[in-house]
């Protein structure tokens, strides 16, 4: 695994329209919600925004790399205090395997989980 523990970053602004970063979160909410497909998410509080991803990589015969990012709270006018990305190679699906991986990092980070 990678965490960042400089503290330094290496973003740079997308330039995007309030209103566009406010949908994009909006939608992010909506995976996060039930009837979205992040469901180890669903009723988790604070509340999470996320996107959810299965990646197909060489033979495309059940070959997928499973994802997530989320972030915290999900407030659409709140800087977010915990973002997360989960990648297992190879993992399967996102929802599956990559989402119970970024809660319990979200659990330790809100809750004082391990």
């Amino acid at each position: 695994p990678f965490i960042n523990t400089s503290g330094e970053t290496q973003c740079q602004s997308l330039k995007l329209e309030k209103q566009t970063l406010d949908l994009v979160k909006e939608g992010m909410k909506g995976a996060c919600s039930p009837g979205g497909t992040a469901y180890p998410f669903f009723n988790f509080s604070p509340p999470v925004g996320c996107k959810t991803g299965t990646a197909e990589y060489g033979d495309p015969q059940d070959k997928t790399h499973a994802w997530l990012t989320a972030f915290a709270p999900d407030e659409i006018d709140t800087e977010a205090q915990m973002v997360v990305t989960v990648l297992v190679e190879g993992g399967g699906e996102g929802s599956a395997v990559a989402a119970p991986i970024a809660k319990k990092v979200m659990e330790a980070f809100f809750h004082g989980g391990q």
